[in-house]
């Protein structure tokens, strides 16, 4: 079993209330509103007691995955190169149809079992899903 500190990131309010064993039902949905808010740290969850902060800080991280690269065409179009807490890769794209309209393609597997010749990631063969939490991070 891995020792590694739990993700908060992707996880619902009563999920986070049961994982961080909160007693206090409202603390859930704050730390929720500040990881859907940008937060990348504890520390910066200032309506938080800075008590709850170092228990967090101690126990889990906010996000379990870290973007390596990050590269933006011309076209604005911004792939990121993704790795996960395992250290198996991922890539994520950001794309702009001729309307301004935004699509993304994300991740939900890591490797492709369809094998496709002109693929990267196909060439890995399938290595494992992703968690909802790591596709929602």
């Amino acid at each position: 079993m891995s020792n590694q500190k739990k993700s908060l990131a992707g996880l619902s309010p009563a999920n986070i209330l049961s994982a961080a064993s909160l007693k206090q039902r409202y603390r859930a949905g704050q730390i929720f509103e500040w990881i859907a808010g940008g937060a990348e740290s504890f520390d910066e969850m200032s309506n938080l007691p800075k008590q709850l902060r170092a228990e967090l800080n101690d126990n889990f991280t906010v996000y379990s995955s870290r973007v390596l690269k990050t590269h933006a065409d011309g076209d604005s179009t911004v792939k990121l190169l993704i790795e996960l807490s395992d250290g198996l890769l991922i890539e994520s794209v950001l794309l702009n149809d001729e309307n301004g309209r935004k699509t993304a393609c994300i991740s939900s597997q890591a490797g492709c079992a369809m094998g496709c010749s002109f693929c990267r990631t196909g060439g890995m063969g399938l290595l494992r899903n992703l968690t909802a939490e790591e596709i929602i991070e």
